[in-house]
């Protein structure tokens, strides 16, 4: 596949240029195919079979089409959407919206405060949207992706997938690989299902659930939630409510002023409360469980029990291991 640029007198004209050479060797044709456009204000539309095709829309619609080559364009205000086979797509949308989908390529695209939405089959796809509404989803590649106030969805198969959200909402799945999301005072949810997974939301409201890998998550003053299979999990909830369940794994929690309630199957569990109403469960493991003023029960099948109550009810149960308790 031979190329070439388009010239800058090209990209200065209002129309696509189109450059069809033939050459006829032994009983065959080769067809060399550059597409550039330029649309000041307009619509410009563009197709490349397995060549090169770039374009600009100043405050117009660009749509184009790469089939195994490289696809980029840009759109200032206006309405931007781009598909490439298995090569590489750029677009940049100013304040419109992009589309852009890549079958096994590398996939790019930013939105200012518009609408953007990205799809790579096997490859990287990276967004960012302003103050709008992001989705990316990548098959088996990195994904990674960015909303100031909007909201961002984010899907990654057995690859990497990484999101942040200002003050909107954050949801992200990741199948067996790594996922991690920030959402400052909105909403955030991810599924890992045999990976790491990691989350912090301000004030808002947290969840998240790992298969049997790692789950991290903190919840400034609103609800925390998190399950973990046979791994480890551990949360912070700083005066809202933390639950957190883990199967054979090690779990720890601690709640600021709010309640905490874990349970965990045959390993370790700590938990501690400031004022608020702690209780868990171990069944043969270790629990540990300590309230400030509030109300603390706890049960261990055949391990060891320890709590302290500052000033309020404690209650402890201890199955064949070694249990203590002090009340204030």
């Amino acid at each position: 596949m031979a190329s070439r640029r388009c010239s800058s007198a090209e990209f200065c004209a209002s129309w696509s240029v189109i450059s069809v050479r033939g050459n006829g060797g032994t009983g065959s044709i080769w067809w060399y195919v550059d597409i550039c456009g330029y649309a000041g204000s307009g619509a410009s539309s563009e197709w490349a079979g397995s060549g090169t095709s770039s374009e600009w829309a100043g405050s117009g619609t660009s749509s184009e089409w790469a089939g195994s080559g490289t696809s980029s364009e840009w759109a200032g205000s206006g309405t931007s959407s781009e598909w490439a086979g298995s090569g590489t797509s750029y677009v940049q949308a100013g304040s419109g919206t992009s589309y852009v989908q890549a079958g096994s390529g590398t996939s790019s695209e930013w939105a200012g405060s518009g609408t953007s939405s990205e799809w790579a089959g096997s490859g990287t796809s990276s967004e960012q949207a302003g103050s709008g509404t992001s989705y990316v989803q990548a098959g088996s590649g990195t994904s990674s992706e960015q909303a100031g106030s909007g909201t961002s969805y984010v899907q990654a198969g057995s690859g990497t997938s990484s999101e942040w959200a200002g003050s909107g909402t954050s949801s992200e799945w990741a199948g067996s690989g790594t996922s991690s999301e920030w959402a400052g005072s909105g909403a955030s949810s991810e599924w890992a299902g045999s990976g790491t997974s990691s989350e912090w939301a301000g004030s808002g409201a947290s969840s998240e659930q790992a298969g049997s890998g790692t789950s991290y998550v903190q919840a400034g003053s609103g609800a925390s939630s998190e399950q973990a299979g046979s791994g480890t999990s551990s949360e912070q909830a700083g005066s809202g409510t933390s639950y957190v369940q883990a199967g054979s794994g090690t779990s720890s929690e601690w709640a600021g002023s709010g309640a905490s309630s874990e349970q965990a199957g045959s390993g370790t569990s700590y938990v501690q409360a400031g004022s608020g109403t702690s209780s868990e469960q171990a069944g043969s493991g270790t629990s540990y469980v300590w309230a400030g003023s509030g109300t603390s029960s706890e049960w261990a099948g055949s391990g060891t029990s320890s709590e302290q109550a500052g000033s309020g009810t404690s209650y402890v149960q201890a199955g064949s291991g070694t249990s203590s308790e002090w009340a204030g």
